[in-house]
């Protein structure tokens, strides 16, 4: 079963040494984007967003969990935008709700009326 990687990402102690890389300052082991990773769950990787299915077998397991073509992109979409919040700190990884920050700056964004905005303001 194989996969495509859409983003570049760590790599593990199990990642097969033929693909990882040493990052560009020289402190990470690292997979680099459109490498193929051939491996049993490597439908996993498409479920998580960070990887998009490279052969039949992978895009049939996807097809058993749920993820079958007419859902595909959609799904895919959603997850990739859950790890990407999840990377730059605005969801927490364990529970899956926003940080505190999040929560804040989209406080800060709304449209309650307790932040005016330059254009907002009044005059007397």
């Amino acid at each position: 079963m194989k996969s495509e990687l859409s983003r570049t990402m760590k790599a593990t102690s199990r990642t097969d040494p033929e693909q990882v890389q040493v990052s560009a300052c020289g402190r990470y082991r690292i997979v680099k984007e459109g490498t193929v990773i051939d491996h049993p769950d490597a439908y996993r990787l498409c479920m998580m967003g960070v990887a998009k299915p490279a052969d039949d077998e992978c895009l049939g397991r996807l097809a058993d969990e749920g993820w079958g073509p007419d859902v595909f992109d959609d799904k895919w979409q959603a997850a990739s935008l859950q790890m990407e919040e999840w990377e730059q700190g605005i969801r927490d990884a364990n529970t899956n709700l926003p940080t505190p920050q999040k929560e804040l700056n989209d406080s800060r964004d709304s449209d309650s009326g307790s932040v005016l905005h330059d254009s907002e303001t009044s005059e007397d």
